[in-house]
């Protein structure tokens, strides 16, 4: 009797109280999940695309305003002609770039190679702890 009530409650126990199984495979999983440099892919590809738009902005006109005030206390005449003690200077300029020997071109390349290169960094510190993560569930099952 004592025999078949242990064992009821034995079966009882694990039909009740089954634990979720965790594999390396759902570790990895929750891992990649929850690491906060996979997060920053997005912001680096969200950053190189903003680089790439200012720098075809270069293309654009660009016009500047500049004034200039400025006041002598004394000043010269000349042949009886008294200058004003005050001067003033304004200017508008505008300019827009014709060509720019690929400047603009290999700008661009180049944002998007540093956005790999964050991608590719990011991939490897990913890599790294996922080869702890085989490490420590390798010892754990030791």
């Amino acid at each position: 009797m004592n025999r078949i009530l242990f064992l009821l409650l034995l079966i009882a126990g694990n039909c009740l109280g089954q634990k979720q199984v965790l594999s390396l495979d759902s570790c990895i999983q929750m891992t990649k999940q929850h690491y906060p440099l996979i997060r920053q892919n997005d912001l680096i590809s969200e950053e190189a695309l903003n680089a790439i738009n200012n720098t075809n902005k270069n293309w654009l006109p660009h016009l500047s305003f500049i004034s200039k005030a400025a006041y002598q206390s004394e000043v010269i005449s000349f042949q009886g002609i008294t200058f004003p003690h005050d001067s003033y200077i304004t200017a508008l300029d505008l300019e827009q770039s014709v060509y720019d020997g690929g400047e603009n071109k290999h700008q661009k390349q180049l944002n998007r190679l540093n956005a790999d290169g964050d991608h590719q960094k990011n991939q490897v510190e990913l890599y790294k702890l996922i080869d702890r993560m085989n490490q420590l569930y390798s010892s754990i099952l030791m």
